[in-house]
């Protein structure tokens, strides 16, 4: 009994301490840092994601101004722009992400679904992560937005747009899109209460006090900030698994 004590209280500690080094990553660039690719000046980092497609500048279709990114010659729905951020974004910070896409054309459908997504390596392996996807109608710009937190793990971040996933893609789902206006921002994110007894100070004499999560759940700063007061104890949510 005794060392299964001695064990809880050292993984308490180790996780306390992860819980630190996460809530002293580096936010400084990130609290001014606004992301806006509007392609007035040229492609900004934005390349093609497949073989043959293309990814140019046009003039055909703006948002603001009068330049776009134009994608065409696709052959797969996952083709479309795509645009190495890692440099721009700080870890563990949550960011508002937002796109306009756009297509025209008589021979497609009036609406079409299309998706912001997220790329990076947490380590391992390259992770996926949907932004955002919405129905798109024909001949109008419509805005991808959504928010998402950068894992604090996280390398080659990549931003991208695509096609609804087809496993045998017709013209429809193969069609050019222009996409402008691109942003991210750090999100406003709530601050938690300060002014409260700690859970963990309440209940020291009689338990620790903690749950389950996974990095990412604990990456933004009002969770990290909410663990850090509150908990004693705090068990991975997947990361020790086996085939995690």
């Amino acid at each position: 009994m005794k060392k299964r004590k001695i064990v809880a209280k050292l993984t308490a500690f180790v996780l306390i301490i992860s819980i630190i080094a996460l809530s002293n990553i580096p936010t400084s660039k990130a609290a001014s840092a606004l992301i806006y690719d509007d392609f007035e000046d040229g492609l900004n980092g934005w390349v093609l994601r497949g073989e043959d497609e293309i990814v140019e500048l046009s003039t055909e279709e703006a948002h603001s101004g009068t330049q776009s990114i134009k994608v065409s010659n696709r052959t797969e729905t996952w083709n479309g722009p795509m645009c190495d951020k890692t440099e721009e974004l700080t870890l563990g910070v949550t960011y508002d992400f937002s796109v306009y896409v756009k297509y025209v054309g008589n021979s497609y459908s009036n609406s079409h679904n299309f998706s912001l997504q997220l790329q990076y390596n947490d380590g391992v392996n390259d992770q996926y992560r949907n932004i955002m996807t919405a129905s798109a109608a024909k001949g109008q710009w419509t805005l991808l937005k959504g928010e998402y937190t950068v894992p604090t793990d996280a390398s080659d971040v990549h931003l991208y747009v695509e096609t609804e996933y087809n496993t045998s893609p017709s013209a429809q789902d193969l069609m050019d899109f222009y996409i402008d206006d691109f942003t991210a921002r750090p999100a406003d994110l709530p601050d938690i209460e300060y002014d409260i007894p700690s859970l963990k100070d309440v209940f020291k004499d009689y338990f620790y006090v903690g749950g389950s999560a996974t990095a990412s759940e604990i990456g933004p700063a009002p969770a990290k900030e909410l663990v850090s007061k509150h908990y004693n104890s705090l068990t991975f949510g997947n990361e020790l698994k086996p085939d995690a």
